[in-house]
């Protein structure tokens, strides 16, 4: 995810990209600080775009899928 959205960017687009789907309205990110806990609600605040949406859709099917992960 790194690649695709910049170190920067990483937990902002993992937090929109879990709420980018119609089933998911709620997440629950860990914080261990009052600056941490201030990011993940800022990071909720703005949606995914389309385009990496797409991207990050792309990378799921064809590198994580494979690996069977436990849900």
């Amino acid at each position: 995810m790194k690649e695709i959205v910049g170190e920067e960017r990483l937990m902002s687009a993992a937090l929109s990209f879990c709420t980018s789907f119609d089933a998911v309205s709620t997440v629950i990110p860990g914080a261990v600080s009052e600056a941490q806990l201030l990011v993940n609600i800022e990071a909720m605040q703005h949606r995914l775009d389309d385009a990496t949406r797409a991207v990050l859709d792309a990378f799921f099917e064809e590198e994580v899928r494979a690996l069977q992960l436990p849900r």
